[in-house]
């Protein structure tokens, strides 16, 4: 299960950098996009707009979250890196030859650098640059896959009122696409997966049928909902032995 997401061509190069099985690896986990593809922009009746060359933007591979996550933790593993589960970092310090972290455990950890790479709320950015709390957006995010679309292995991207559908192929005859829906903050995770996938059925009522059954034939157990935060880039990323990843 999980959500997609894009890896560009430089993710995909970094990949590589770490050695040549972790980079066939993580690309074995999504879909290989071919050099003459394109990803269909249409309206919501199914006239096509435009076919944007997937090549002039390098490449990018579609792949679903989880399966890129198994991907590196199994290469991690095999590396032999240690491995704290089921807890979080909450804090650092700095000092002049190394970084004390803190886990919600309890536990700490003394290390020569620390990349922070906790997410959208990381306590490292929280620790470094204390600029708070991500801002909603101004819309929602609901996501899921479906298998054996009539749209086929293309990626597509759908505009109508109030809605865009993002579809991206991501491997094993799967489609991963999400809705961005303008709403207010809160309205559509307090839905829950299955009442806000029948409410985006209805939303779509009147759009191109194989859209329609793109979200009909979801699995229930695969959607997600999220109201979007994002951050204004920071003019710094860095404390010293500290560095922020995304």
């Amino acid at each position: 299960g999980g959500s997609g997401l894009m890896i560009q061509p430089n993710g995909l190069r970094a990949a590589d950098a770490l050695g040549a099985g972790v980079g066939a690896r993580v690309r074995a986990t999504g879909h290989t996009t071919a050099p003459d593809e394109v990803r269909v922009l249409m309206d919501a009746r199914g006239t096509v707009l435009a076919e944007e060359p997937l090549a002039a933007a390098g490449r990018p591979m579609p792949v679903l979250r989880s399966a890129l996550h198994r991907a590196l933790l199994d290469e991690a593993v095999t590396a032999g890196a240690a491995l704290r589960m089921a807890t979080t970092v909450e804090d650092y310090t700095g000092h002049d030859d190394h970084v004390t972290v803190r886990f919600s455990d309890g536990g700490a950890a003394a290390c020569q650098v620390l990349i922070g790479a906790d997410g959208i709320n990381s306590a490292v950015r929280r620790r470094m640059l204390g600029d708070g709390p991500p801002v909603y957006r101004g819309y929602t995010s609901v996501r899921g896959r479906t298998r054996g679309s009539a749209l086929g292995q293309r990626g597509h991207v759908v505009n109508g009122r109030g809605i865009q559908l993002f579809v991206a192929p991501v491997g094993d005859d799967t489609l991963y696409w999400t809705a961005k829906i303008t709403a207010a903050e809160g309205e559509w995770p307090a839905k829950g997966p299955e009442e806000a996938r029948h409410a985006l059925l209805a939303a779509l009522e009147g759009w191109y049928p194989p859209v329609v059954d793109l979200v009909r034939a979801a699995d229930p157990g695969d959607v997600v909902v999220t109201d979007i935060h994002d951050r204004d880039p920071a003019a710094r990323w860095t404390d010293h032995r500290v560095a922020l990843l995304g």
